[in-house]
């Protein structure tokens, strides 16, 4: 039970008390979490700044101490392209780093969480354009772990039917997933994109695609930004990966990655 995308009032779009993120963590027993708070130097222009990440580390270094559970400390960082990349990754490099998201919220054509990138196209077309648009920025760097929520425009899109699956962008999938394992970089299940907990999972196309091309591990994450949504979905998460014949859920240290078998 481990919950690798959590939001606290270190990320810009979160006002959430990282202590009440632990508690409710304990709460509905996680072995392990890990906050991956944004450093974003993308279109946005949001980061956190130096002090900021000093105060971070302490906070988490606190929590460690005093937690039944493993606290990790991680970041999210948006894909660009390299030069932004690595202003985020000089700003966190000398600070005790655990794991690192890297994900693609803006695009070329703007984020694909709002409605613009969606107006004049069916769910087929967006979803494609997506990916097709993600890709030159997963290969911005390889100095990721994961990448985040791959199904990142079904989180607020306006169809009533907002499941991606893998025949909508075949060729996308596959070129992604192909730099990704060759990097070393795995996928993460992101659980936020579902909104009540009878709502179907999707995703078992791709993630069986994904460990048919050679991806042996996933990371699983709530990407909470409130207290109440902490461990959303894990267990069904667990089992989808499952079901796809995932062999590894991962957790990090220090970007060392361990493989935890399912």
């Amino acid at each position: 039970m481990y919950d690798y995308h959590l939001h606290s009032w270190y990320s810009h779009d979160s006002t959430a008390d990282p202590q009440m993120i632990v508690e409710q963590a304990e709460k509905v027993g996680l072995r392990e979490i890990c906050f991956t708070e944004h450093v974003e130097f993308d279109e946005n222009g949001i980061g956190l700044r130096p002090m900021q990440i000093s105060e971070y580390a302490e906070c988490v270094e606190k929590l460690r101490k005093k937690s039944d559970i493993s606290v990790r400390m991680g970041v999210e960082i948006g894909l660009k392209d390299q030069e932004s990349f690595m202003r985020a990754y000089d700003l966190i490099k000398d600070y005790p780093i655990d794991f690192i998201i890297g994900s693609v919220h803006w695009t070329d054509e703007g984020d694909a969480y709002f409605p613009p990138f969606f107006q004049g196209r069916d769910k087929e077309e967006a979803y494609r354009r997506y990916l097709e648009l993600a890709y030159p920025r997963c290969i911005s760097s390889s100095k990721y772990h994961v990448l985040g929520h791959f199904d990142y425009p079904a989180k607020k899109a306006p169809y009533k039917d907002r499941s991606m699956c893998y025949k909508i962008a075949p060729d996308a999938f596959d070129r992604l997933f192909t730099y990704l394992i060759q990097n070393g970089i795995g996928i993460e299940i992101n659980t936020s994109v579902y909104r009540t907990l009878d709502e179907k999972m999707w995703g078992l196309d791709i993630l069986k695609r994904y460990v048919q091309l050679g991806g042996e591990f996933v990371t699983i994450g709530s990407d909470a930004h409130t207290p109440e949504r902490v461990g959303w979905r894990i267990r069904d998460a667990i089992a989808l990966a499952e079901q796809a014949k995932v062999r590894y859920i991962a957790t990090f240290e220090r970007k060392k990655c361990i493989l935890h078998r399912i």
